[in-house]
Formats: C-alpha cells, structure tokens, sequence
C-alpha cells in the first residue's frame, strides 16, 4: 500500500440533458449508482462501488493491473470499480436519431496526490433497448498524457485521447458487443483526469427507448497504479560538478522552475 493512502475521486458535471422528476428525482442523465428500470419510467438503483464482475461478465484476463503485466490479469470478483450509468431518456426525451453520437456529460478523476503512468480499468461499455445497440465512449480532455490499450475484449478501442466500443451493434455482455479492459494513462505527476462522456448509437431501431421504462447504459471505471513518483518542479538544461581541492564545485542552469524557492545540496557518504 501506498503511503499516505492514495484516493481517487470521481466527479460528474456538464450534464446536456436535465430529465424530468418521473424519470430522475435530481434530473442527471449521468449518475452514479443507478440502472436500467425496465418495469418503469423511474430510474433504478444499483451498488454505488461494486465488485467489477456485477455487470457484463468481464473476464480476469481482460485486466493488467500495471504495464509490466499486460494479460496476467486481476480478480475481477474481489477488485471493485464505480459504477456509472449513462441514461438514454435524455436522447429520447429530445427525439435525437439513434445512429448518432451525443455529448452527454464530463467525467473527472482526482488523485489526492500525483500518480505517474496510472491505469484505468473499465468494465462493459454497452448496452440495448430492443434490437437497437448503443454505448458509452469517453474522450479525453486532459493534456500531456497520452491513453493507450493494455489488455481487454476486442470491443475495446483506444486512441491516444479516446476510450470507444468498436463493436458495430453493441451489447451489455463483453466479449459479444461491450467494451472491457485496461487503459494505461502515460504522463507523469497526474492529478486529474477529464473525461467528455459521449453515447453512440447503432441506429437499429428509431427510438432509444419508451415512455414506461428506463433505459441506459451501466458501466463502470476503477483505477490502480505501480507508484506514486513525483517529478521535481524544475528543469535541469545544464549540470557540472568540477573538483576543487579538497571539495567538489556544484553549477547549474535551470530552463524551466515551477513555485521553486531554494535549492539545498544534500551529501551522502558510504561506510565500507
């Protein structure tokens, strides 16, 4: 374990559709800890941090838990993820064709202290009404760090900047048409992540959903990481270290300094 303990904390903003109080009591199209309804108008409840095999039927080896080993995967019944559900009354409510891809909300990740080279897990992105596939996709507004694909089903398409379900009708099952896996997040000192939270639709069918259910989709995102290295504030372009005497003479330049204030020679020496 790290030390001190390392929390993430998962934010949702920017919702683009407010639903009416029939459907969500606090009007989110986004929330955490909900599902699908299908027996009623009102959305459903479901475990806020669950185990990540409550839904979609990921596999252990869909999962790496840090770069140095990819396919060795994680248990997914025992390791936990937050649960997200993107709802698509929103895109109902407003009549939006079904073959396209909406902007739905934003999602934001804190790190109470910087993470370096963290990695995303990410369980069934996907989901259907009837015979019409729809699925959520993340986009990356963060910069300096890059994403890229560890491990995970072949519905798992990662971008530099974006998180997709290849799938051309997807489902809520992975491996058969939703998206699960490992993401690596490759930049130093993280703090934050932005997500723009987007829902693409297949198009089979010409509504998202109806007037007595609730429809959406239920996903979820849990996050681990091999350290917590932190880079110095500062860039070193110059640093020379000459004999005199009996001492040593230290210079250097620095090209870039961020909320520096002193700098303090530390010496070690080695008993043999």
């Amino acid at each position: 374990p790290f030390s001190p303990t390392v929390t993430a904390t998962f934010a949702l903003s920017n919702q683009q559709f407010v639903l009416p109080a029939s459907q969500n009591p606090n009007g989110a199209d986004v929330s955490f800890g909900a599902t699908n309804n299908t027996g009623g108008a009102m959305i459903s409840s479901a475990p806020l941090f669950p185990a990540m095999n409550w839904i979609s039927a990921p596999s252990n080896l869909d999962y790496s838990s840090t770069p140095l080993n990819i396919n060795a995967g994680i248990a997914v019944g025992t390791n936990q993820a937050m649960e997200i559900f993107t709802s698509v009354m929103g895109l109902y409510n407003a009549n939006k064709p079904t073959n396209g891809r909406y902007y739905m909300a934003d999602l934001t990740i804190t790190f109470n202290i910087p993470i370096t080279n963290p990695v995303l897990h990410l369980v069934g992105i996907g989901g259907t009404y009837n015979a019409l596939g729809f699925s959520t996709e993340l986009q990356l507004v963060t910069t300096g760090v890059t994403l890229s694909k560890l491990s995970g089903s072949s519905e798992l398409n990662v971008t530099s900047t974006a998180i997709l379900n290849s799938a051309s009708a997807p489902t809520a099952t992975t491996g058969s048409g939703a998206a699960s896996g490992s993401i690596l997040v490759t930049g130093p000192s993280v703090t934050s992540l932005h997500f723009q939270l987007y829902m693409r639709g297949d198009g089979k069918t010409p509504t998202w959903s109806n007037a007595i259910q609730h429809s959406g989709d239920a996903w979820m995102i849990g996050v681990s990481a091999e350290n917590t290295m932190i880079e110095l504030p500062i860039g070193i372009s110059a640093f020379t270290a000459l004999a005199q005497q009996h001492s040593v003479g230290l210079q250097w330049t620095t090209a870039t300094e961020q909320n520096s204030k002193y700098f303090a020679i530390e010496i070690g020496r080695a008993h043999v």
